[in-house]
């Protein structure tokens, strides 16, 4: 893009909702993966217990990232207005939007499990 002399556009198209909608899209990629992993490696609990262990967190997880989406949604839909404002704006929008979503996820995270406990072996 930046080669063809659309860099500028394509960072104020994108960044503004694409840094939150990215990180949504790998957060549930993880919650996925760790439905498969618990079916490969169910530590001390059966298939069957892991998968349902590992399905509720999942599903706590896509609850918990679903509304981020809505705002990357209606941040996407106003960004003809945000991109008035010019470009500082718009990345500043876009990286602020990512720092305060993953800083919810490192702080929750963190609440979530002690450091002490593996997750395989945590009923």
């Amino acid at each position: 893009m930046t080669q063809a002399g659309n860099g500028t556009g394509f960072v104020d198209l994108v960044t503004a909702h694409g840094v939150l909608e990215l990180s949504c899209i790998l957060v549930a990629g993880a919650a996925g993966l760790s439905l498969g992993w618990s079916i490969v490696d169910p530590g001390l609990r059966t298939r069957r217990a892991a998968l349902q262990r590992e399905g509720k967190q999942a599903l706590l997880l896509v609850l918990g990232t679903a509304p981020w989406l809505v705002v990357a949604g209606i941040v996407e839909g106003n960004r003809a207005n945000l991109a008035e404002s010019g470009l500082g704006a718009v990345i500043g929008t876009g990286v602020g939007l990512g720092l305060v979503f993953w800083g919810l996820v490192l702080w929750r995270g963190r609440l979530r499990r002690s450091p002490s406990t593996s997750p395989a072996d945590t009923p």
